[in-house]
């Protein structure tokens, strides 16, 4: 990305677990996993210039986008799905 001013998009990552299927709890990746993604997708991804890391506990029903979003961070640190 370097040091130049950039007008690109942000990526959101969410992670949640489950025990009951109605409620979801953020899953508490630690810091160095959530950096090396971070790094990984501003740089490998082009139009992304900053990556942020959802926190907020919701209900499951209306997380629709938690699947692909533990997908995309299995992929963005190399792992298996």
């Amino acid at each position: 990305m370097g040091d130049a001013r950039s007008h690109d998009f942000a990526c959101a990552l969410r992670a949640v677990t489950s025990t009951d299927g109605m409620t979801a709890d953020y899953y508490p990746f630690p810091h160095d996993i959530l950096g090396r993604t971070a790094t990984r997708i501003i740089n490998e991804v082009r139009g992304i210039n900053r990556v942020v890391y959802d926190i907020t506990s919701k209900t499951a029903g209306h997380d629709r986008v938690g699947v692909a979003t533990r997908t995309a961070l299995l992929l963005a640190v190399g792992g298996k799905i």
